[in-house]
């Protein structure tokens, strides 16, 4: 298929052409398209690629710079009443695509790009997330629910705006849902940068899944969840924001997660039986796991040459800390160097924690009294 100038207007007489050139079964775009619906038909349960319709933001762009109406116009196509039965693939082929923000997702619909030739930017000084889920109820009454967001690169040019805004705003409310009470929100395979406020900001919702996301230079947290629970977050990659993940909700798991080179904490853990499995943490500002929640556990996690503190137990009981590998890749703190842990493990006025692992090479390895709980730190120097 010949390339396209995605910023172009396409002629009306052209529009049917364009579709078919789009969905022809060989060609490039249609074909990354289509793949990545058998992917999430595959790996959620849903209709097949073949019955499943999709539609191209192309298609919907009436001419000029400014595809904002072009990406509702798709997804209303797809679910023009956020119905629970409505849905669909917005398909959105390489180029790069200026919007003004508050893209609003609903019910069911997929948007799928394709990979990092997909860009989608914020318009100078629209201060806005670029796309937001954030219907409280459809016409049933119920809450937007099951949407995806995949395969795309995402730019906030936080340079041209004036106020702090997150990339992508998930905040659906607390109604009950069709799937078990859950919205089920899928985030994945995404490219993130430049934001003015957070990466992704997860606010009051259920069981919502991010994977395989590097979110970088942000002003704010890559990732962000307020009151927003049973989520899974895996393969994220959160580096040189302003913070690296801030937890807030219960029972939300985190699977093979880096932070690294943030101002701030790499993992703040602020709420309930969270769990961090196979965690890495290094060369942040401030600690690389702070937790703040009861029932806290962390397994097989690495905090390596943070500023502060490798691991801060901060005020909570209950937390389970298995297999802890913590150390600085210098050994003293020369007041240049950035790989300098200065206290590998603190506890602060906490108790009944159970904490394993090796610390070595900071400049205070363990500091503070887990009291009525189990520490077994090796002190490896």
């Amino acid at each position: 298929m010949k390339s396209r100038n995605v910023s172009q207007p396409i002629e009306k007489h052209h529009r049917d052409l364009g579709r078919r050139r789009f969905l022809g079964g060989g060609m490039k775009a249609g074909a990354a398209a289509v793949g990545s619906v058998a992917l999430l038909g595959a790996a959620t349960g849903t209709a097949s690629a073949a019955v499943v319709a999709t539609r191209s933001v192309v298609d919907y762009h009436n001419g000029g710079s400014d595809w904002t109406a072009a990406f509702q116009a798709a997804i209303d196509a797809a679910n023009p009443t956020n119905g629970r039965h409505g849905g669909g693939v917005v398909a959105v082929p390489a180029g790069s695509y200026t919007v003004a923000g508050n893209i609003r997702v609903h019910t069911g619909v997929q948007i799928v790009g394709e990979g990092w030739g997909s860009q989608v930017r914020l318009a100078n000084g629209a201060n806005a997330a670029l796309f937001t889920i954030d219907e409280t109820t459809g016409p049933d009454g119920k809450p937007a629910f099951a949407t995806g967001l995949r395969g795309l690169r995402l730019n906030g040019n936080r340079n041209k705006q004036t106020q702090q805004v997150a990339m992508v705003r998930v905040a659906t409310g607390s109604g009950t849902t069709p799937i078990f009470n859950d919205h089920r929100h899928t985030i994945g395979d995404l490219f993130m940068q430049y934001g003015a406020g957070h990466g992704i900001e997860i606010v009051g919702t259920r069981a919502t899944r991010v994977d395989n996301v590097l979110v970088t230079k942000c002003v704010g947290a890559g990732v962000l969840t307020v009151d927003a629970s049973d989520g899974l977050f895996s393969r994220i990659v959160s580096a040189g924001n302003g913070s690296g993940f801030t937890i807030d909700g219960a029972s939300n798991n985190l699977l093979a997660c880096r932070a690294s080179r943030n101002t701030a904490d790499g993992f703040l853990i602020t709420s309930s039986r969270s769990a961090i499995t196979n965690g890495y943490s290094l060369d942040n500002g401030r600690d690389g796991y702070r937790v703040q929640g009861f029932d806290t556990n962390l397994t097989g996690c690495v905090a390596d040459s943070n500023r502060e503190a490798g691991l801060r137990i901060d005020g909570v009981k209950r937390a389970v800390v298995t297999g802890l590998s913590s150390y600085s890749r210098v050994g003293s703190d020369n007041g240049s160097s950035p790989f300098v842990q200065r206290v590998g493990v603190v506890f602060n006025n906490t108790g009944q924690n159970m904490v394993t692992g090796l610390v070595r090479q900071n400049t205070v390895n363990v500091q503070g009294d887990n009291g009525g709980g189990l520490t077994q730190l090796v002190d490896g120097g």
